[in-house]
């Protein structure tokens, strides 16, 4: 997931006395399936490594959203269709400025779909 805080309204500050650290992220999934393939729900995100967000855009922070066995265990049942199936990830960015240790909260949405590409 790649963050870009140029944002001036929400942006977290690019000074280097206001350095941030993204904390954690929490996410969950939604996934629409009209075709009822898939068989079990994503796992929630619950990721706690500390990122700095650097002087440069964008901040990157790697999250994990499906695995291979994920895929194979839950949605081999698509294969040879046509069907789609919507993902739809809500996650929430707990950050802090080094300084002062004030609080910011980053939420958004992600969407993607799983087919037989």
């Amino acid at each position: 997931i790649e963050l870009n805080n140029s944002d001036p309204s929400s942006s977290l500050s690019m000074l280097p006395k206001d350095a941030w650290t993204i904390d954690s992220a929490d996410g969950t999934f939604t996934i629409n399936d009209p075709g009822g393939y898939i068989t079990q729900p994503l796992p929630d995100i619950h990721d706690t490594v500390p990122t700095a967000v650097t002087s440069t855009y964008p901040t990157r922070y790697e999250i994990t959203l499906l695995t291979q066995q994920w895929l194979q265990d839950n949605a081999s049942g698509m294969i040879g269709t046509t069907d789609v199936a919507t993902v739809t990830l809500d996650i929430t960015f707990h950050a802090h400025r080094n300084r002062d240790g004030l609080q910011k909260t980053i939420t958004d949405q992600f969407q993607f779909t799983i087919s037989d590409y």
